[in-house]
């Protein structure tokens, strides 16, 4: 009797603590919880193209994201749309990681990485991508090494591997990619449709 009350009362104390643990990770990107608008281009381009993207953050820490990035012009027909999840990383600073799937004519052909370094501004509260912190790839899964740019990554889906894919195989090679992308977002709730 001693030894059940004994083990009832570790998987107690095992609850609070695993308990408490998430709720500390949970929140640790509480400011950013709701949708964000953002205004996002790559830097240091001499002609920067603006791509509007939607980010939520849950309240568990997870992330889902929609993007208005041109896949077309990359050989790509399709996307998942993003997931990820969100971490705080010093004071007011978040770093956001997304991945989404790629697919050419229904069949899986890549990856579009992102890595966001952003900051909070609880006075305004918006956000600020912080300068060289952000940056993405997109990735191709291939038969063959894929043509040299400016080609698309995907001209057909005789480029794309037969059988299982999985992320990170030796099929898998860098399309496009950015070391730095400058963006500036605000709530949903801050867009004049939605406003009076």
């Amino acid at each position: 009797m001693l030894r059940k009350k004994i083990a009832l009362a570790i998987l107690l104390v095992g609850a609070v603590v695993s308990g408490s643990i998430a709720t500390a990770s949970a929140s640790s990107c509480a400011p950013l919880v709701g949708t964000w608008l953002l205004d996002v281009k790559r830097g240091g381009v001499a002609v920067p193209v603006l791509r509007p993207v939607t980010f939520t953050v849950h309240s568990g820490g997870t992330v889902s994201s929609v993007s208005g990035s041109n896949i077309v012009v990359l050989g790509f027909t399709t996307r998942s749309g993003f997931l990820g999840e969100c971490a705080n990383i010093g004071p007011h600073l978040y770093r956001v990681l997304l991945e989404e799937l790629l697919y050419k004519d229904g069949l899986f052909a890549g990856r579009f990485l992102v890595e966001l370094t952003v900051a909070h501004d609880p006075r305004t509260d918006t956000i600020a991508g912080v300068s060289g912190q952000s940056r993405f790839k997109i990735t191709v899964s291939r038969t063959t090494p894929p043509p040299a740019p400016p080609a698309p990554c995907i001209s057909s889906t005789g480029d794309l591997p037969a059988g299982d894919m999985v992320r990170e195989d030796g099929n898998e090679y860098v399309c496009r990619s950015a070391n730095d992308i400058e963006l500036m977002g605000r709530h949903i709730a801050t867009d004049s449709f939605f406003t009076p």
